[in-house]
């Protein structure tokens, strides 16, 4: 699954402090030491006394207004929802099958004549065309409702978004689905769809409601939790279960397949209304890697040195990501295996900077999904029919008795416990030497540590608490947002 996209950091915004926005700030001088706790998408280091947590700092976090609102929100409620075993009481709701949600998609494809059908088996003969493995006999894919796929989670990314100064763009909501396994199956088969919509444009009130009702979603009791699911997503602006055109902006097809031990194809397949030709404006169509720079361009030494430097000169600007240009960006399949080493810098700089490595390293896939987060490949893997998914260690971090700690106390995510986050030590390829260009290589080691959930979690606390736009008051009913034209 795909989650390397945004980058995040502290950041002041129009007099409200924001995480989340592609933009570093010093953080020392700020009053809340939750806006300190990460540094891009890694967890910033903080020592820990010898004589345990500081408890000035303790203080802070605990009287901290995004620190509450993040204590309150369970993530596995309103960020990342994947408990789909049989107790679930959302997860077999038509409502977010495969087929519900990929006839979201073909109101989008026509909003007049939806034929969720014949877009299903477009877009499946488009998939085996870029998956190269997947069956093209298909014949399960004449008919949408017959389509072979699981729900394996509903992820929630607001976080994904860019604030302009006015609006809110680019958040998405993500639905996963894995290939169903056979009766007689012992494991399930790595083979991920995931869905990604991308949401229309909000003001900064309509973002901060919707941030509110996704965060309330943490207090509903199970028995109401799906038709409170289901509410949000149609706030968000899905047309779930009603008789009105959708309000999503266009939607991402990504597959994500183990073709061979090892090694795994990735594919991306876009609807966008907005696209340049009506082919492109009405079916699912191969679409370049956005996440995902071309080989050829690490192989290219001057290619990879004028990407390099043009990084490091944004982040020296203090911005955390980079839109890599289009004509380096890979085609829209590609194969990748786990690297033994992560990715490295090129040759002919010297005192390469670890910041720059980090923005390009974790917006590709090949790195994102190996040894930069400590991954094999998958972030949501498939499941058994009866059993809910197991996220990576990179999403959910772990714990000696449980497994994951897909929620850890502030107190932990500031000093990093390596008991709690993905501590992950790993080795990349760099330069020195006297003179340009620097030509001796060298193994620099590294550790990061990593909590996304967490990340994500103190972004929605973050713009939930947002009050510079109602006169310092919480906002009123979350639920009461109007959905965005």
């Amino acid at each position: 699954m795909q989650f390397h996209k945004v980058v995040l950091s502290a950041a002041f915004l129009s007099g409200c402090l924001y995480l989340a926005l592609h933009r570093k700030v010093d953080a020392q001088n700020l009053a809340d030491p939750v806006l300190d706790i990460f540094d891009n998408r890694a967890l910033k280091p903080h020592t820990k006394p010898s004589t345990g947590p500081d408890p000035v700092i303790v203080a802070k976090l605990q009287n901290s207004v995004i620190g509450k609102a993040y204590n309150a929100i369970r993530p596995e409620r309103s960020l990342l929802i994947y408990d789909c075993g049989k107790g679930s009481s959302w997860c077999g709701q038509p409502y977010f099958s495969f087929q519900a949600i990929f006839s979201e998609a073909a109101k989008l494809a026509n909003g007049s004549h939806p034929d969720p059908d014949g877009l299903a088996v477009a877009w499946y003969n488009s998939a085996c065309g870029l998956d190269k493995v997947l069956p093209r006999e298909g014949a399960q894919f004449t008919m949408l409702k017959d389509a072979p796929f699981q729900l394996l989670a509903i992820a929630n990314r607001m976080d994904l978004a860019n604030f302009d100064g006015q609006k809110w763009t680019g958040a998405e909501i993500h639905f996963v689905y894995g290939l169903t396994p056979a009766p007689q199956a012992t494991g399930p088969q790595d083979l991920m769809v995931i869905m990604e919509f991308e949401l229309p444009a909000y003001d900064r009130l309509g973002f901060t409601k919707l941030a509110q009702a996704w965060s309330g979603l943490s207090a509903v009791a199970a028995p109401q939790y799906f038709s409170q699911l289901l509410g949000v997503l149609q706030v968000s602006g899905l047309s779930l279960g009603q008789n009105r055109p959708t309000k999503a902006v266009r939607v991402h097809s990504r597959l994500n397949h183990a073709v061979m031990a090892g090694v795994w194809r990735l594919s991306q397949l876009l609807l966008d209304p907005a696209a340049p030709t009506p082919a492109e404006r009405s079916m699912f169509s191969p679409a370049k890697l956005d996440d995902q720079i071309k080989k050829k361009v690490q192989q290219d030494s001057r290619l990879y040195l004028d990407l390099w430097n043009k990084v490091e000169g944004v982040v020296q600007s203090g911005v955390l990501q980079y839109a890599v240009p289009d004509e380096l960006l890979e085609n829209p399949s590609v194969s990748y295996e786990h690297l033994p080493q992560s990715m490295g810098t090129p040759p002919g700089v010297c005192k390469a900077s670890e910041e720059a490595r980090n923005v390009l390293a974790l917006q590709q896939c090949t790195w994102c999904h190996t040894t930069e987060s400590h991954t094999l490949f998958a972030h949501i893997p498939n499941r058994l029919p009866n059993a809910s998914s197991v996220p990576s260690v990179f999403l959910a971090g772990q714990d000696p008795q449980h497994g994951s700690n897909l929620h850890p106390s502030l107190v932990d995510l500031y000093y990093g416990e390596p008991t709690v986050v993905d501590s992950n030590s790993f080795t990349y390829t760099t330069y020195e030497g006297a003179g340009s260009p620097c030509g001796t290589a060298v193994t620099k080691q590294i550790v990061r540590k990593f909590h996304d959930v967490a990340r994500r979690t103190l972004f929605l606390a973050a713009v939930q608490t947002d009050t510079a736009h109602n006169n310092g008051r919480p906002s009123a009913d979350p639920f009461s947002t109007s959905f965005p034209e």
